[in-house]
């Protein structure tokens, strides 16, 4: 998992982080899903974290821009 890598702060408030379709993601991707957007990598749009989509291009970047700001 993400956590392995030292990326995320394990005590990261995810009790914080709300995605109406978070039902729709897999059990074993939920916990990391919570971790990357409690520390600000992900954000979703209007309020949904849309697990069967496909990133834009412009997501992406900003996915990546997120992660090498931090």
């Amino acid at each position: 998992t993400l956590k392995a890598f030292g990326l995320l702060d394990e005590n990261a408030d995810t009790s914080q982080v709300s995605f109406s379709d978070i039902g729709s993601v897999a059990s074993y991707a939920k916990d990391d899903i919570l971790l990357l957007a409690a520390n600000g990598y992900i954000n979703g749009s209007d309020g949904k974290i849309n697990p069967t989509g496909t990133a834009t291009r412009a997501e992406t970047a900003q996915m990546l821009t997120n992660y090498f700001s931090k």
